[in-house]
């Protein structure tokens, strides 16, 4: 229900009352069968009203329908509120207390006269329907793991909320070195008044996880389907099942277009309007503000169900760290033991070997050992879980290509949402920060200054904060914590694309991307401090002020 505060935040708070008013007594409101409340939220629910001892309740079922599991679940409720109510009252047995005496015959005669009126015009309406032919739509419900969230180490998955549509899924498998033949297949599916021999194709090639293509017809240029294939391998570093929970979520909330379908390797969705960004684009002054209310924006979603969410940077980076050392550390150390082709093999096998041994000899040499960079993955955790920022709903990969500028509508939009997950708030942004060098031939000397920064978070808290202004030592405190963990986000990707050199079919060289590769250390200047990025041993921090 979107509660801003948590379990043990509303404890603290009986406990101060009780502390300084002794004899006060308590009371709620308790709903039970809430949307997406599951088993063992209702049992947190029961432990709370047994721990706090209430005076007075008002107990309900979500909705009068006649549902075994929320009838269960209130007369539970209803039964230890009482309890816990007959506990605390019997303390007051010889005491004198003040009693207020409400009168009843006004609130009855007003809710009588309300539900009169109701039924006659129900009654009304409904009769002239009589005779008539009506769809009527029959509600199931959904099993209740498909809506909660689900835990799985310390990890927060994202909530979808009730009432989001299905999506479809489609048992279609794209080739994804063939994609518009597969991506014409699945549009007879999805727009089938479409003539097949007028639809157009526009194959998009900034992608470096994904193959993906637009299709339309040229009389209705604004319905464009994009049609996205998973790369190969992803799997190992995507959350698919999390992906469409994020698509539906930040579309519930007008931060994303529609989702048309999953099929086997991939989903089709509506095509955003507007200009995907640039790396100066980025820098000026009226979109930087709009980027940064965008993002504000989607961090006050609450799409957790209400427990307190934890990020997942450690479980993901700690799952890319493990394919890491499994897949490149050894096969670094073991050129000797990749096979030569036979003489009478083709040239492609040849070329294939060479390019496996050239492959293997920069791991050697530019990769850090699988010790230094578990080593640099604790000290990492150690150090930014202590910082204080806040977890939320983050996209986590907004590069500039993943902004798209309305300018006929003056809003900015994020898309693809494959990483979007609960993490740190300043991870998102340092890793936003970092995207300003570009990705293809990055120049980090167009990493932002601290005034630029400055106006950027200045916009970001006044919108996440909703506050006209926000003091100098808030502004100083998340430009902190914003710079930290711009390291871990270079760190992060950098096993990205370690796995993507692997599997990947995409042409790009995503050796040649890794953070480490180069020797020479940089310095971000922070209150006349430096941080210090060393990617021969990846991330140090030196001089950091706290």
């Amino acid at each position: 229900m979107r509660r801003g505060y948590t379990r043990e935040a509303y404890l603290d708070l009986v406990q101060n009352i009780r502390r300084i008013v002794p004899e006060v007594s308590l009371s709620s409101d308790f709903i039970s069968g809430f949307c997406g409340e599951t088993e063992e939220d209702h049992l947190q629910t029961l432990s709370l009203i047994r721990e706090v001892g209430y005076n007075v309740g008002f107990l309900f079922a979500y909705s009068m329908r006649k549902v075994k599991v929320k009838q269960r679940r209130l007369q539970e409720c209803i039964t230890v509120f009482r309890e816990g109510a007959t506990r605390v009252n019997a303390a007051l047995v010889g005491s004198k207390q003040l009693v207020l005496v409400e009168g009843v015959k006004v609130k009855q005669r007003r809710l009588q006269e309300c539900i009169t009126v109701f039924r006659e015009g129900a009654t009304r309406v409904n009769a002239a329907l009589v005779g008539s032919k009506q769809l009527v739509l029959v509600e199931g419900f959904l099993p209740e793991r498909t809506l909660t969230v689900k835990t799985n180490g310390m990890e927060t998955q994202i909530h979808v909320p009730v009432g989001s549509p299905f999506i479809r899924k489609i048992p279609i498998f794209v080739d994804e070195h063939n994609v518009t033949e597969g991506a014409m297949k699945l549009i007879k599916d999805l727009r089938p008044a479409w003539d097949a021999n007028r639809v157009k194709t526009k194959l998009f090639t900034d992608g470096t996880t994904n193959k993906l293509v637009g299709c339309y017809v040229e009389d209705r240029p604004e319905d464009v389907v994009l049609v996205r294939v998973y790369g190969n391998k992803t799997e190992l570093f995507v959350d698919r099942d999390n992906e469409l929970n994020s698509f539906q979520v930040l579309h519930a909330n007008g931060c994303a277009p529609r989702l048309y379908c999953s099929f086997q390797n991939g989903i089709c969705y509506e095509f955003m309007q507007g200009d995907a960004l640039g790396t100066q684009d980025v820098r000026d002054p009226s979109l930087l503000r709009m980027i940064a209310g965008e993002m504000a924006r989607i961090h006050a979603i609450h799409a957790h169900n209400g427990c307190i969410p934890k990020p997942n940077l450690w479980i993901k980076m700690r799952k890319y760290f493990s394919i890491v050392a499994t897949e490149f550390t050894d096969q670094a150390s073991n050129i000797s033991q990749l096979q030569r082709p036979g003489a009478g093999q083709q040239t492609l096998v040849a070329l294939g070997f060479e390019a496996a041994c050239v492959k293997a000899q920069r791991i050697q040499q530019e990769v850090p050992s699988k010790a230094v960079l578990e080593q640099e993955m604790v000290w990492m955790k150690e150090h930014l879980s202590t910082l204080g920022s806040p977890v939320v709903l983050c996209h986590n990969d907004l590069l500039c290509k993943n902004i798209i500028h309305n300018s006929k509508e003056g809003h900015v939009r994020f898309i693809d949402y494959e990483y979007s997950s609960y993490n740190y708030q300043a991870f998102d942004i340092g890793n936003h920060f970092n995207e300003f060098a570009g990705m293809a031939e990055p120049d980090f000397g167009l990493y932002p200054s601290r005034e630029m920064q400055m106006d950027w978070l200045r916009v970001y808290l006044k919108a996440y904060k909703q506050k006209a202004e926000v003091s100098e030592r808030e502004l100083e405190t998340l430009y902190v914590q914003v710079n930290k963990f711009a390291l871990a986000s270079h760190f992060f990707w950098g096993f990205w694309a370690l796995i993507q050199a692997k599997y990947s079919t995409i042409d790009f060289d995503f050796l040649g991307a890794t953070i480490w590769k180069n020797k020479t250390p940089f310095s971000i200047d922070m209150n006349n401090s430096s941080l210090i990025y060393r990617p021969t041993a990846l991330v140090h921090c030196v001089s950091i002020p706290e």
